[in-house]
């Protein structure tokens, strides 16, 4: 090969390598959390993310406008909540409440160290119930959270 063929093949595998590096770098993954219920399950990453460093207050968090998932869930049936091992490491929690913003939120404890809760699904109305998962930000548990996932639960 001459030195010239040599020179223009370097060339294209570098625009090729500078392509796949623009490709694979352009934004992190948020963190995924999954819900379960009997044989079905749902994921999605995070509504909003706060990677470290970042704030809500100072709206530099990763945002996606995707709106709640929803799942198929039966009163009794247990719902299982599974969290990407960052959001572990932050703490998390669950938040239940009306879908519209109706009636009253009920909140889990704080779950440090877990990847995964489960609970009995309560009795559901036509329109279902909101399934909040936060994480725990900064500040702590009583400080803003540092991510946000919106699943709904619909009856079967």
């Amino acid at each position: 090969m001459t030195a010239r063929r040599q020179l223009a093949a370097a060339a294209r595998l570098s625009a090729v390598g500078v392509a796949v590096l623009a490709l694979s770098g352009c934004e992190t993954p948020a963190p995924i959390v999954t819900v379960v219920s009997g044989t079905t399950s749902e994921w999605k990453e995070a509504d909003v993310y706060c990677f470290e460093g970042q704030s809500l207050a100072d709206d530099e968090c990763v945002q996606r406008a995707e709106g709640p998932i929803r799942l198929e869930v039966s009163p009794g049936d247990r719902v299982g909540v599974d969290v990407d091992k960052d959001v572990v490491e932050r703490g998390w929690y669950l938040e239940l409440g009306g879908v519209a913003g109706e009636g009253e939120v009920q909140a889990s404890d704080i779950q440090l160290d877990k990847h995964y809760f489960s609970f009995t699904a309560p009795a559901l109305g036509p329109d279902g119930l909101r399934l909040t998962v936060k994480a725990v930000g900064d500040d702590g548990p009583r400080g803003p959270h540092s991510g946000e996932w919106v699943f709904e639960l619909v009856p079967e």
